[in-house]
């Protein structure tokens, strides 16, 4: 993409780059209440608009995306 509009190629580049920054910081009372939930036997699910990789990557970056039951990814279902 950087290749194709060089004009913005270093805010594209930054945003691939530095996109798990803009990710943050983590939402303690959500993270909480997943984990009261899951306490309870609740499914608790993800939904993210994230590509594959990067949410495979967020989950070595936060240890709670690791927690939900199922995800649902949108890089994956297509």
């Amino acid at each position: 993409m950087a290749e194709k509009h060089p004009r913005w190629a270093d805010p594209i580049c930054w945003w691939h780059d530095r996109w798990i920054h803009m990710a943050s910081p983590r939402i303690e009372p959500s993270i909480a209440l997943l984990r009261r939930l899951r306490d309870k036997r609740i499914p608790v699910f993800a939904l993210t608009n994230f590509g594959t990789h990067s949410f495979a990557y967020a989950e070595t970056q936060y240890d709670f995306f690791t927690e939900f039951d199922r995800h649902y990814i949108s890089g994956e279902l297509g």
